[in-house]
């Protein structure tokens, strides 16, 4: 398991050790995990993604669900939605 505050460390180390699952936080310090996803999709990443949000929406989850994102999750998260939408 791997810990970034900003996408572009997690886009590199993901290009150095493919990982097959990603949590992202809606709000980077560098950009939003759905421009991250959509980063990381074009270099022809496939694993599973789940976003996290503390400001959920319809639009937020629609655009999540276009980009790739398996689930979007509300913060604070609950230990079993995270490891549903991590194993299901």
């Amino acid at each position: 398991m791997r810990a970034h505050a900003r996408a572009a460390s997690a886009i590199d180390a993901a290009a150095l050790s493919p990982v097959d699952l990603l949590v992202a936080d809606y709000l980077l310090e560098d950009c939003d995990g759905i421009e991250m996803l959509r980063t990381l999709r074009d270099a022809g990443w496939q694993g599973r993604a789940v976003l996290m949000t503390g400001h959920p929406s319809e639009l937020l989850t629609e655009q999540a669900l276009v980009a790739g994102f398996y689930s979007v999750l509300e913060k604070p998260l609950a230990r079993h939605a995270l490891v549903a939408a991590l194993t299901d």
